[in-house]
């Protein structure tokens, strides 16, 4: 199936079940279809998203090779004017149509071009980790990438933890000030774990200190489980 009639079959998929919730559905499907621009209102994002995001499923189990897949979750993912959470589904089904063996050379141009998007980055950043992070481009451009992305004054908590949990596990220890940084102002304790795990793996035995002070000054609650494992790990060398 070609990816337009791969479309117009997720198009007609969507429409019929905002029929069954009682929406307006060939309005409902000219708004989320793929090969439509624009976003609805943010009343409703939760809605487009899942639509959406049904949509991009569609097209990956209906498309093959040759029907410009890439191409068409690339434009949802650079398209401004789209809900940000359906952007960062875009970017989620690209890496998953490159692990499902199709142009992963296309995929992993687009991916790092999408990393410095404001929107999609931090997803495109995640997909390239998937994908082999620093044994793409080299160590140099894969620490530069994360630097540039976790500088940003804009990030969601929820960013900020992935972006952790990605230095971390590719052992980028030019990150540990920005997590050190993070951790201390932490506030949602998905970050918190993150930023403790992350200095936890990026830091030395120096960095106990650190933690000391942290639990001095901060109520860990149900990150102490994690504080604990960062800490054994930094004074004896044991996985976190």
């Amino acid at each position: 199936m070609s990816a337009r009639r791969a479309i117009l079959a997720a198009g007609a998929a969507v429409a019929l079940s905002c029929a069954a919730l009682g929406q307006d559905a060939g309005e409902w499907a000219r708004r989320v279809s793929l090969a439509g621009t624009g976003s609805i209102a943010a009343a409703d994002a939760p809605r487009e998203q899942a639509a959406a995001n049904e949509a991009m499923n569609e097209l990956r189990r209906a498309a093959s090779d040759g029907d410009g897949v890439p191409e068409t979750l690339r434009a949802v993912a650079a398209d401004a004017g789209r809900d940000g959470g359906v952007r960062e589904y875009a970017v989620q089904h690209l890496g998953a149509w490159m692990r499902a063996g199709h142009d992963r050379a296309k995929v992993e141009a687009m991916l790092w071009e999408l990393a410095g998007d404001p929107v999609a980055g931090t997803a495109a950043i995640l997909q390239l980790h998937h994908a082999g992070g620093s044994a793409l481009k080299g160590r140099a451009a894969w620490t530069a990438l994360l630097e540039r992305r976790m500088a940003r004054p804009d990030l969601r908590d929820a960013e900020k933890a992935t972006l952790l949990l990605v230095a971390a596990e590719s052992g980028v220890k030019e990150t540990l000030p920005r997590a050190k940084e993070w951790v201390a102002d932490a506030g949602d304790v998905v970050l918190l774990r993150c930023a403790i795990q992350a200095v936890g793996q990026l830091g030395e035995r120096g960095d106990v200190a650190f933690l000391d002070a942290l639990a001095e000054e901060k109520e860990l609650g149900d990150a102490r489980g994690t504080w604990d494992n960062a800490r054994r790990r930094l004074t004896e060398g044991t996985e976190p």
